[in-house]
Parts: C-alpha cells; structure tokens; sequence
C-alpha cells in the first residue's frame, strides 16, 4: 500500500511515497506547460532515461496520447505540446515504483502521483513525463475494455505492441497505432488541432456512466439508512 503525505517545508509541498516498505520523500510541483517553449532535445533527453532505467526491470512503456500522436503523425514531437505521455500496464507498477530511486538519481524527480493510476516526472524544471497505468475496467465492461487516467478504450489496442524508431531510440507503441490514434483522436487526426484532447471514452458510454453513477448515489443513500447496498455496481 502507497501512502501520501503532504506538508509545507518554506513554501515547498513535500509529500511522500512508500517504496518497498519505506517513505521516500519528494517534492510536489504543479505543472504549468502553458506558455512554455517546448524543448524538444530535453524531451528526447528525458524519454531515453526513463526507457534505460525502466528496461533494467523489463518494464515496457507504450509512447501515448499526443506523444503518440506526434511519433506516428510527424515522426517528432508536437510543437505545441505541453508534456510527454507514456503508459505502463497495471502489473508492472510495483516495479516502476521501486525504482524512483534510481529515476530521480538519474534526474527524473517525481513530482505527483495518483495511487496505482498516475505518476509523473519532472526533468531539469523543463519537461513533464506522465506516466499512465493500463488497468481492466470492472463490471460492465471487464475483459473488454481498459481504463487509462479517465479514459477508457477497447483492449484490443494495447495488448499487443511494436516498436518503432523515434527522437533517437527504440519505442514501444500500440500494435496498430493508426487504429488506436484514430479511435482517440477522430478521422482526422492527421490534420493539427491545437488543444484537441484524445476523447474520454466511446459515445454510447455516456448513459451508461450516467446510470452507473445513478446507481452509486442510490447506493449511498441506501447503505447510510439500511447499512447495505440496494444495487450490484462494481466498476
């Protein structure tokens, strides 16, 4: 179980994070990539030391959302961006949280996580690395769909992968990337759109979230009077 603890230190958010049965100590910073020039050789700087110290556990990231976007579209990164999106499968998290050690060592320091679900990485005050968790939905939509930050998309599109040649190294992408771009992004995700985000999940989810959600606050209501649950959800 990962712990966080945040205090004030002189103006500086410190938290900490439990690595293999002890705290480890980081600081927090928001990220404001707004208005920033992004600099494109500390991103592949930053990038290349995430891949050297993760393929040390065999821990294999998949290049994401626009980082993704920019590697299959221009072979680059986007000009534009703000960030750099990556993602690791839900069984490799204990691994890439052992080794915020040696990534903050390196110069990668962790600056924010979401327990199992997010952790991202700062490089030379410079570049963000966000680096996203692969996980199976729950009910209704197990063995068919996964769960990414508050996306949620086919599994089909990331249980396989291959690698392609980027920013000076070898990287892992969705096995049919087009696909998976496309399924994000829409039909016309060649053309660059400043501030287009990859989509939250499929149209027809949107009353089904909406029922599930719903059932949860009916849930609630009834467990607080009768101490226990009126309808099945398990999401």
């Amino acid at each position: 179980m990962q712990k966080k603890l945040s205090i004030i230190t002189n103006d500086i958010s410190m938290a900490e994070i439990i690595i293999e049965g002890k705290p480890f100590e980081f600081e927090e910073k928001a990220w404001v990539g707004e208005g920033k020039i992004f600099d494109k050789e500390m991103a592949a700087e930053s990038l290349a030391i995430l891949k050297d110290v993760l393929d040390t556990k065999g821990v294999v990231f998949l290049l994401n959302f626009g980082t993704l976007l920019g590697a299959i579209r221009e072979n680059d990164f986007i000009g534009h961006d703000m960030d750099l999106d990556v993602a690791i499968y839900a069984k490799d998290v204990d691994k890439l949280v052992s080794l915020i050690p040696t990534l903050t060592e390196r110069g990668l320091m962790l600056c924010r996580y979401a327990n199992g679900g997010l952790y991202s990485f700062m490089y030379k005050d410079n570049v963000l690395i966000d680096v996203d968790v692969y996980k199976l939905t729950g009910f209704p939509y197990k063995y068919r769909y996964w769960r990414m930050c508050r996306k949620i998309f086919p599994k089909h599109f990331v249980e396989e992968y291959e690698q392609i040649d980027f920013a000076g190294g070898k990287y892992c992408v969705p096995k049919n990337p087009v696909k998976f771009i496309e399924y994000m992004y829409g039909k016309n995700w060649r053309i660059p759109v400043k501030g287009k985000h990859a989509r939250l999940y499929p149209r027809w989810m949107l009353l089904l979230h909406t029922w599930l959600f719903f059932k949860r606050c009916v849930n609630y209501v009834w467990r607080k009077v009768f101490g226990k649950n009126l309808m099945y959800v398990n999401y």
